[in-house]
């Protein structure tokens, strides 16, 4: 099917309930995060994946499923006026899906630059979108710069940790000559230990009260 032959106005409704549904459970599911929140046990317990790696696939997730919708809107936003972004780029008899992949080029130039003009907004209701679509895209940027600060310095005082430790060792292993097997095994501890970003049962179980501890274990392990 054309483009054109797929926005009758009966279809028209349909779209825009059906965005507006899958808004609405996209959100509902934002709240309860359930499904995320499963995805980061499966990756951290199952996968034993570097905490960095599982944030940047589920920020990753966020934004594939973010630009889906506001792909779809864009789309819905060429069919209120019979002068639109899809006529102006004479897709009114393409395929849809030329016409999807056209919407989510624009989003993402829009997002992640200032845009090259191939494809713009012709009318009031598309103009609203693309002001509401670049601050989405600062805010994107500054959450993701924000994000991958905040990942490079917990990096930096996980070494600076291990190069505390390992200067540590050495002092001990010179002053009360420890021996070279010993010293390596502690070594490779050390560096498995800031290699590491698993979180270990055993450390939870640490660091509740004996009586806390006593009853989780007995639940756990009965």
């Amino acid at each position: 099917f054309s483009f054109q032959e797929l926005v009758s106005e009966n279809l028209k409704m349909k779209v825009k309930f059906f965005l507006i549904f899958r808004i609405f459970k996209f959100f509902q599911m934002m709240s309860k995060n359930l499904v995320i929140n499963k995805l980061k046990d499966f990756l951290t317990f199952e996968m034993n994946l570097n905490a960095a790696i599982i944030n940047i696939s589920i920020f990753y997730l966020y934004f594939l499923f973010i630009s889906h919708i506001l792909t779809c809107i864009f789309i819905f936003l060429g069919t209120l006026d019979h002068v639109n972004w899809i006529s102006s780029i004479h897709l009114n008899n393409s395929a849809f899906y030329e016409v999807y992949f056209a919407s989510l080029y624009f989003n993402h130039l829009t997002i992640f630059s200032i845009g090259y003009g191939d494809v713009l907004s012709k009318n009031s209701y598309e103009r609203i979108y693309n002001l509401f679509l670049m601050i989405v895209g600062v805010m994107l940027y500054s959450f993701a710069l924000t994000s991958i600060s905040d990942m490079i310095k917990a990096h930096d005082e996980k070494y600076k940790n291990y190069h505390e430790k390992s200067k540590y060792l050495t002092y001990i292993s010179q002053k009360y000559l420890i021996r070279t097997a010993l010293f390596n095994k502690i070594s490779k501890h050390l560096n498995h230990e800031m290699r590491s970003d698993n979180f270990n049962k055993f450390m939870l179980l640490n660091q509740l009260p004996v009586g806390l501890r006593n009853k989780l274990m007995f639940i756990m392990y009965n």
